[in-house]
């Protein structure tokens, strides 16, 4: 058997990250943060608690890496609606289907993203990145709906953000129950109604 290839160790690095953060997320969001220990999250992914020190050197480096996971998503969704500014429903629409995804695929994670959101020590320790990226939405919110001809576009935009973030908490409140796909249904409705 040959030696392994940087890229194979590489490989098995993330992997191993990504069990540790796994657990971390599952963890946190059933026992909460305080409640949970760095042996808690090694047993959980079935690894030493030596190995989880050799990839994040505490529990807060541990939530500083899902925070920042969080971000990236947002970033994502931002993306996908700034990529067609020209067609701001289209654009609107995807967003909508790839946080409803998102939230279906990964509900522990974005169950904890939603309870450190409601705490004031997380929303100081982060609120640098939370303000750019909340500036950037609103910015680009006004954006689009300015050329949907709306009379307020930034009152327009929290409230389609609203209506976003209620149906994501449904979805994390009952995940197999909620109608999704009908609601997104109910939702491009009522936008063409809204704003064609």
């Amino acid at each position: 058997m040959s030696p392994r290839t940087e890229s194979q160790w590489e490989e098995i690095r993330e992997r191993s990250k990504e069990k540790i953060l796994d657990a971390a997320t599952e963890l946190f969001s059933e026992n909460g943060y305080n409640a949970t220990s760095i042996s808690d999250i090694a047993k959980k992914a079935g690894i030493s608690k030596g190995l989880v020190y050799n990839y994040f050197k505490s529990k807060e480096d541990l939530l500083d890496a899902i925070i920042f996971k969080s971000f990236e998503e947002f970033d994502r969704l931002y993306d996908i609606l700034s990529s067609d500014t020209e067609n701001p429903l289209e654009g609107l629409y995807k967003v909508l289907e790839e946080t409803m995804n998102s939230v279906k695929q990964k509900p522990q994670f974005w169950k904890l993203i939603t309870g450190l959101s409601y705490k004031k020590q997380i929303r100081e320790r982060y609120s640098n990145q939370i303000n750019e990226r909340k500036s950037k939405y609103v910015e680009l919110g006004i954006i689009l709906l300015n050329k949907m001809k709306v009379k307020d576009p930034l009152m327009d935009f929290l409230f389609i953000a609203a209506i976003i973030d209620g149906i994501s908490l449904h979805i994390l409140e009952e995940p197999d129950q909620y109608p999704i796909e009908q609601m997104i249904q109910i939702f491009k409705e009522k936008m063409e109604k809204l704003y064609s």
